[in-house]
C-alpha cells in the first residue's frame, strides 16, 4: 500500500469504411443539391434510385477517398518510441 504504480494505456484507430461513408456524407454530398433535397414529402422511388447512384459514384471516386486518406493521415499522433527505463527513472528520482 502506498506504493508508485505504473499505468499504460494503448489505443489505435484505424478508419473503417462507415468513416468513409460518413465522411463522404459531411464532406462531398452537401456540395450536390440533390443531396441537400428533402427527404420528406414529395421524394418519389426515383428520386431515391438517383440519389443511390450518386451516392455510389461518390464513394467509388479514387479523388475523394485520396482526400479522405489524407484527412485521416494528417490526424495520426506523432511516433514517441516507448522506454520504459527512462520513465521509471523520472518517478524514481
Amino acid at each position: 500500500m502506498g506504493e508508485p504504480t505504473f499505468h499504460l494505456a494503448i489505443g489505435a484507430h484505424t478508419a473503417k469504411l462507415v468513416d468513409y461513408l460518413v465522411w463522404i456524407a459531411n464532406e462531398v454530398l452537401p456540395m450536390n443539391q440533390l443531396a441537400r433535397t428533402s427527404a420528406i414529402g414529395s421524394m418519389k422511388r426515383d428520386d431515391f434510385v438517383t440519389f443511390s447512384s450518386l451516392a455510389a459514384e461518390t464513394l467509388a471516386d479514387p479523388k475523394n477517398y485520396s482526400k479522405f486518406s489524407s484527412q485521416i493521415e494528417q490526424m495520426r499522433n506523432d511516433y514517441t518510441p516507448f522506454n520504459l527505463e527512462t520513465m521509471v527513472k523520472s518517478v524514481t528520482e
